[in-house]
């Protein structure tokens, strides 16, 4: 009796081990756009605090450690960042398309960055140089990701998704204040020219200065599909 016992035991404890990966995805017909965003809603918090059990690390807050602009005269680095905001996107669309075996996926999110920065050179038309804190908010920032996608057989011997090319874009859609302390080693008559243009041509530098850093935003949030897409079965997405 105590072996039968034990036995039932262990065979409950390997269903639960095996059981869906991600009980938070609701499937929805490809064809049932309303469902597609609900269910991808839903997914949102589980995502941004990462899944231990199939490796994928937190996306809020995300940690990232470098990026780089090179635009004309001015070069900044990008250092230590820490966004925040993942956690509260809102999804606006997905959509497959078969036969292009691809997937949109688009949402707004309320992004926060942090970090230090190290630069030189020309700011639109101002002389720029610093080295010390920065962050770059938006409230509303669109980002699109368009990924192609096909059927394989992982390792574990049933199908999975794997991600392919990826295209994306973005666009702030509400003004984005920028940070940047120790301008010109706090020489303010220096500073306050840089301190307007942040001020007046936001829409322009979220085009330009924040580019890299929203780039790699992007980058980590693919991976992290990539990951998700390799541990859960085809069977538990679609």
């Amino acid at each position: 009796m105590f072996k039968s016992q034990c036995l039932l035991l262990c065979l409950c404890f390997v269903a639960a081990s095996f059981g869906n990966i991600a009980p938070f995805i609701d499937k929805c017909e490809w064809s049932d756009k309303a469902c597609l965003v609900k269910s991808s809603q839903k997914a949102v918090p589980f995502l941004a605090a990462g899944l231990k059990e199939i490796g994928l690390p937190p996306l809020d807050p995300l940690k990232m450690s470098k990026a780089t602009l090179q635009e004309g005269e001015l070069k900044i680095e990008f250092e230590d960042m820490t966004v925040i905001g993942t956690s509260k996107c809102k999804v606006v669309k997905v959509e497959r398309n078969l036969d292009q075996s691809s997937l949109l996926f688009e949402a707004e999110c309320p992004i926060k960055v942090e970090g230090t920065y190290t630069g030189s050179g020309k700011l639109i038309f101002a002389p720029f140089e610093g080295h010390g804190a920065f962050e770059v908010q938006t409230n509303k920032i669109f980002i699109s990701i368009k990924a192609e996608i096909k059927t394989v057989t992982g390792a574990d011997g049933v199908e999975h998704w794997q991600v392919g090319k990826v295209e994306n874009s973005y666009d702030c859609i509400e003004k984005a204040s920028f940070k940047f302390e120790n301008l010109f080693n706090g020489d303010k008559s220096k500073a306050d020219p840089i301190m307007v243009i942040f001020d007046q041509s936001w829409k322009e530098l979220m085009s330009s200065v924040a580019k890299p850093i929203v780039n790699a935003i992007v980058d980590e949030y693919v991976s992290a599909i990539k990951i998700f897409a390799d541990k859960v079965p085809r069977n538990e997405l679609e």
